[in-house]
């Protein structure tokens, strides 16, 4: 399927068309007008971070594989807020070619952000050959972001292997890592957590009073499990 500029601009929600205008008038005066002129902008350095940014932002709608090549480009760069936004949209574009770099990305990739960024958009591709590399990262990483969205993704990609490293991660000692541990084992909807996610309650209600985002995470994810057994 062959897709225009045009019709890409028309894939941006309205709920965010308005936000986007100044950046869409943007790429008119920098002449990107195409979408061979947008995967361009893409990887050039003269085109300003934001509006690079922007591109790889729009290419999110692709959905033909045009813009895949120059958002590899742009993942692999220095640019954090670059490589985020390239991540993702190779990550929503469910191409297999962007299975291998993402999770080198995750494995070698350098900068904690980007093995964050790796791992974010390993869980947008879906591709359960990411599952061993999310696990190792849950498990072992030293970046905290980077085992939060390794949690995230395992919820995308469920498996028994998924599943013991997310109720493992309950024990994580920075909470944003059990908190999305705990949300991904509530989309998982498997039993085997309950356990691990009630004595991870009790413990948590040991030392608070209540009305902590923590606390209610373990809650909606025990509640989730139960609703799922309910109906099956």
């Amino acid at each position: 399927m062959n897709l225009d500029f045009r019709q890409l601009l028309g894939r941006i929600p309205e709920t965010v068309l308005d936000d986007c205008r100044e950046s869409i008038e943007g790429l008119s005066i920098a002449g990107i007008e195409s979408i061979e002129s947008l995967c361009d902008a893409i990887e050039s350095e003269e085109i300003s971070p934001e509006l690079r940014r922007f591109a790889c932002w729009l290419a999110r709608f692709d959905g033909t594989g045009a813009t895949v090549r120059p958002l590899l480009k742009a993942f692999r760069g220095v640019d954090e807020g670059l490589f985020w936004e390239a991540g993702i949209a190779l990550g929503l574009s469910k191409r297999k070619e962007a299975f291998e770099p993402l999770a080198d990305g995750l494995r070698f990739g350098g900068p904690d952000g980007r093995r964050a960024a790796s791992a974010y958009a390993l869980g947008l591709l879906g591709d359960r050959r990411a599952i061993p590399y999310l696990v190792e990262t849950l498990r072992s990483s030293k970046c905290e972001l980077a085992r939060d969205h390794a949690a995230e993704a395992l919820g995308q990609l469920p498996s028994v292997a998924s599943i013991e490293s997310l109720i493992e991660a309950l024990s994580d000692s920075h909470v944003a890592v059990f908190v999305s541990a705990s949300y991904a084992l509530g989309l998982i909807g498997d039993s085997r957590a309950l356990p691990a996610l009630h004595a991870k309650l009790n413990e948590i209600r040991s030392y608070s009073n209540g009305h902590r985002d923590d606390e209610d995470a373990v809650r909606s994810a025990i509640q989730s499990i139960e609703l799922y057994r309910d109906l099956h």
